[in-house]
């Protein structure tokens, strides 16, 4: 045998070793993803876009994958991204961001229904799974991202032999605190605001209790409602109004006092459903010296036939986005 030949066979081996072992480095971790920035096809009504933005902030949330941050690719990259696989080089263009994937949506119109696909490609090899899922008129648009999300996770899995579970996402409803960790006596106060009116009952108030209860807080009732205070004033201690609630406080052995707003808008109106989005600020003040302890702010989404309804249900999910990192940092903070 030549010896060339026998260089090359070496060679083949080798390259052939390193590819496996790489692929066995990357599947005991979780897989990451790149979510293509435009969506193939016509889209009139805006609805691919929205479902676009809402799928990639939902792939954020999955705890099975991780997204990788577009603004951190590379103009080439980036635009490398925007068209389908259909070379070795850009694969490797793309497996250079770190991905072990890429996703691309399109969409299409039949028969008054529009069709979301969805393009996996596995980078290290080129082969891909494809997924698609249903809309019409009547479909709620929340829906229709959650279901796209999970079926992106399975194409995922099918691609990398791997066991993803579909558990929901890194946010409160799959989260709890450490047991070992102190639980203190709180009151809250989230005011909230729409952009088209002032509803009463402040759902993210309720969201947040709800978190904390099931945390094991003791929650004390404040004598007058969120919203009796003004969104302008909520997160201010300076004024008679807010040296009364410090007061009640101490009266009430309320150790941590959560001041916050709320605010929501109509988003926009998909088929027979209205898509909110709300913004949603927390300030925990210890009572004893008026000390921050810690603050956060986050978005939420959610659709509804009714409006009011959606609103109230976008500040909820941006509630339940905050809270966990929010009562963490309050409680390490507290001493």
């Amino acid at each position: 045998m030549k010896l060339t030949t026998l260089t090359s066979i070496i060679t083949l081996a080798f390259a052939g070793a390193v590819s496996t072992l790489t692929s066995i480095a990357w599947a005991t971790e979780n897989p990451k993803v790149i979510f293509s920035p435009q969506i193939e096809g016509k889209d009139p009504s805006g609805f691919g876009v929205f479902v676009r933005d809402a799928l990639e902030s939902s792939l954020t949330e999955k705890s099975q994958i991780i997204l990788i941050d577009r603004a951190k690719l590379t103009t080439s990259l980036s635009e490398s991204a925007t068209s389908e696989i259909q070379s070795t080089t850009t694969s490797s263009n793309l497996k250079i961001t770190g991905a072990n994937f890429a996703v691309y949506p399109k969409i299409s119109t039949f028969n008054k229904n529009t069709i979301f696909t969805f393009k996996v490609v596995d980078l290290s090899s080129t082969s891909y799974r494809s997924t698609m899922v249903k809309a019409d008129e009547n479909s709620d648009p929340m829906e229709i991202v959650s279901k796209s999300a999970d079926q992106i996770v399975d194409c995922i899995a099918k691609l990398s032999k791997q066991e993803l579970s579909r558990e929901s996402s890194k946010g409160s409803t799959a989260w709890s605190l450490d047991k070992s960790k102190p639980r203190f006596t709180v009151a809250i106060r989230i005011p909230e605001a729409s952009a088209q009116n002032q509803n009463p009952d402040p759902a993210g108030e309720k969201q947040l209790s709800s978190v904390l209860l099931n945390n094991a807080f003791t929650i004390k009732q404040l004598s007058r409602p969120s919203q009796s205070t003004s969104i302008q004033n909520a997160l201010h201690l300076e004024g008679k109004e807010h040296e009364a609630l410090m007061d009640e406080c101490r009266k009430k052995g309320v150790e941590i006092l959560i001041l916050g707003l709320a605010s929501s808008d109509r988003a926009t109106q998909l088929g027979t459903y209205s898509v909110a989005s709300a913004r949603v600020e927390l300030s925990a003040i210890r009572v004893s010296d008026s000390k921050v302890l810690a603050s956060s702010k986050g978005y939420g989404k959610a659709s509804d036939m009714s409006q009011m309804v959606a609103e109230k249900k976008a500040i909820e999910d941006a509630v339940t986005r905050l809270a966990p990192q929010f009562i963490e940092s309050m409680v390490d903070s507290k001493d």
